[in-house]
């Protein structure tokens, strides 16, 4: 890289570490305000529904994050061990907050329920909703395919929630564009389908799911320097889009060397010279289970070595990348390989 490519890649690198830090300070206040509510104990109508618009727009801020911190991992793919501890202990903040947030709107709506339970014992006006958890939906195309198969079976297809019931979980499970599609819609159960049609034939689209998620399996960076991470990492991210993948109908249980090709050319030299030399000891063409396995178990060694440096001051000098590892996989072989 050139000295100017360089010098712009580093003021890139500023500006999104800064952007990261302005979204660490959202996440510190909207921890600081749930700590407020919880303390309170109880929550009136106007506080919850302050406490849901503000949980929704912490949630944008959940896929701005995961957004931007690929955005840091890619450019400064050097510390990248640095870089994936830092999305852990964010992640794990945006998460807690999260949870924290519903458990107070649950409990809020469980005594409302109470409540009305005891009001309304003999009428149909006193029947509440049950509580159905699903994570909002904002448009976001690598989101569509578990919103879609998970609000299908819990609602849609339940025949005991009516179409106006329906019709209000919908509405409470979006936001963002996939919000507004549907917003000029009135609250009816003549609608309801209506509405749901206009979701799947926006979102639906199997050619832009499958060029999302083939665009994931080709995009994915080279492992600059091995670590038990970056090599999770790297067998969670593939793994993810072939389930997508395979949801959609491609066969990909026939791409196992092309895969194995294309991600063996993504590993650090030092897991790449183990791969090469247990590949030779094979009498058959390993499948993408045999790989996976593989950096699992490479993973599993660097991990112990990292921890072993840590609980042995006295062992730092050891190198943790020269280990000589090569996974007995003489049972595993029989199980897989030889079925093909």
């Amino acid at each position: 890289m050139t000295e100017k490519g360089s010098s712009l890649s580093n003021a890139c690198l500023r500006e999104l570490i800064v952007k990261r830090s302005s979204i660490k300070g959202q996440i510190t206040k909207f921890k600081n305000y749930l700590a407020q509510v919880k303390e309170k104990g109880v929550v009136s109508n106007i506080e919850l529904v302050e406490l849901n618009l503000k949980l929704t727009k912490f949630e944008s801020l959940s896929v701005k994050f995961e957004n931007l911190q690929s955005d840091i991992e890619v450019i400064n793919s050097e510390s990248i061990d640095v870089e994936l501890d830092e999305r852990d202990n964010i992640e794990h903040d945006i998460i807690s907050c999260i949870a924290m947030a519903k458990t107070i709107i649950d409990d809020h709506n469980i005594d409302q329920k109470d409540q009305s339970q005891c009001l309304h014992d003999h009428s149909e006006l006193g029947i509440r909703l049950p509580q159905i958890q699903i994570e909002k939906f904002g448009g976001q195309c690598f989101r569509w395919l578990q919103f879609h198969d998970t609000y299908e079976s819990l609602i849609h297809n339940n025949n005991r929630i009516t179409p106006i019931q329906k019709f209000h979980y919908l509405s409470s499970y979006l936001e963002g564009d996939a919000a507004r599609l549907i917003s000029n819609l009135e609250v009816s159960s003549a609608n309801y389908s209506k509405a749901w049609s206009l979701i799947c034939e926006r979102y639906n689209n199997k050619r832009a799911l499958i060029n999302h998620h083939l665009k994931s399996l080709f995009s994915i960076q080279p492992i600059m320097r091995e670590s038990d991470k970056s090599l999770r990492f790297l067998v969670d991210q593939v793994n993810k889009d072939l389930r997508a993948l395979a949801s959609l109908d491609q066969p990909t249980d026939k791409w196992d060397i092309l895969l194995i090709y294309m991600l063996s050319s993504k590993l650090d030299s030092q897991t790449l010279l183990k791969w090469e030399e247990y590949r030779n000891g094979l009498d058959d063409i390993p499948t993408l289970d045999l790989f996976n396995k593989f950096l699992n178990d490479r993973a599993d060694v660097l991990e112990s070595l990292n921890r072993n440096k840590i609980d042995n001051p006295m062992n730092k000098g050891s190198p943790s990348t020269s280990c000589s590892f090569v996974p007995n996989y003489n049972n595993y072989n029989k199980g897989i390989i030889n079925k093909n």
